[in-house]
């Protein structure tokens, strides 16, 4: 029949019950002075406390560290060196005691004092070691996750160039072939022509904004001071605003802290302000306050509005209600600023998203 024993081995102790022996040798060794002095025919308080203190103090120490230094996994190591220092100290003791002969009642204060600091060596010395570990085991953790990190960051910029050179430049070939078939024909496909060239349209968009969020997300951005009238009239110039209705900018003279990001920030606000609207035109506006250190940009329009119970959801990844990723991008690239996005009503009707940003 196996055994539930390893061959010449010894069960360890559960790692619980390990680091409660600790505390219960230090309660033992100060117990022995209460044991002395009742005992003992002549016995002294003041040597009957000073023996007591190391047993005290073992006691103490584990507690300190096994509530913020030690974990569970750790108390067997620190039950090594508790024992190791108790008994190598203790040892040397009782060896004098033999030595120099004399019942062991008379030599119990050296002998409960010096076991005593053994044992309060021991536990700071494995307490010492156990932090050492923990502390090797943080940093290999937070090496392998920068590694992991990197990892990550070179797959999406892997993904970043291969939606530039790769899928980018084949839809702007498609849009342009289908751009030179709607000239040369009769109207006879007007409609799908159309369709066609608005899906292009769609797909250069979105792309676009997976490059900006891949740059947003792993590139090491530094804030810069950025002209926010420059970077607004970048943005409405970078939409096509003529065949979809007026755009109106009122931003003051002022610098927030940012990147080249916040004209496609501001590209894509405007740009959503203009596709979703039930009117013939639409109308969007862009304006800035300066509040103290932080400066609020607004950009309103008078379409539908989006609902209460969807106004955090457009703000993540994956949920629609926008150009699919656009404002998402924002979030992402106003929150690496430091500032915020929140999304309100507008008056009598649409949606005002103010970003907060911070002035430079």
């Amino acid at each position: 029949m196996a055994s539930n024993h390893a061959s010449g081995g010894v069960r360890p102790l559960p790692e619980e019950v390990a680091g409660w022996t600790v505390a219960a040798l230090g309660l033992v060794l100060t117990g022995l002075g209460p044991v002395y002095y009742a005992t003992a025919p002549d016995p002294e308080a003041f040597v009957t406390v000073v023996a007591s203190l190391p047993g005290v103090m073992t006691t103490g120490l584990w507690l300190v560290a096994n509530r913020q230094w030690v974990g569970t996994d750790q108390q067997p190591r620190l039950l090594r060196w508790t024992l190791l220092g108790g008994g190598v100290l203790g040892g040397l003791a009782l060896a004098v005691v033999f030595v120099q002969g004399g019942s062991i009642l008379g030599w119990l204060p050296l002998l409960q004092f010096v076991g005593g600091v053994g044992t309060t060596a021991g536990v700071a010395v494995g307490t010492s070691e156990a932090r050492s570990i923990e502390a090797a085991r943080r940093a290999e953790r937070a090496r392998v996750s920068a590694e992991h990190v990197r990892e990550e960051r070179d797959r999406l910029r892997f993904l970043n160039n291969l939606l530039r050179h790769n899928v980018l430049n084949k839809v702007n070939i498609v849009r342009a072939y289908t751009r030179d078939v709607a000239e040369r024909q009769d109207g006879e496909f007007d409609t799908e022509l159309e369709t066609a060239l608005a899906q292009t349209d769609d797909i250069a968009e979105l792309v676009e904004n997976v490059r900006h969020l891949v740059r947003a997300t792993t590139d090491d951005r530094t804030r810069r001071p950025v002209d926010l009238r420059a970077a607004v009239q970048a943005g409405v110039d970078s939409v096509d605003v003529d065949s979809r209705g007026t755009v109106e900018t009122d931003i003051p003279e002022v610098e927030v802290a940012g990147d080249d990001l916040l004209k496609y920030v501001v590209a894509n606000l405007v740009r959503n302000g203009l596709e979703h609207h039930d009117r013939e035109t639409a109308t969007v506006r862009v304006g800035a306050a300066v509040e103290g250190e932080t400066v609020t940009l607004r950009v309103a329009d008078d379409g539908p509005g989006i609902p209460d119970e969807r106004k955090e959801e457009v703000l993540r990844p994956g949920e629609r209600g926008d150009s699919g990723l656009g404002l998402h991008l924002v979030s992402t690239v106003v929150k690496g600023y430091g500032g915020s996005v929140d999304i309100r009503d507008n008056d009598p009707q649409g949606t005002v998203v103010a970003l907060t940003l911070p002035r430079a």
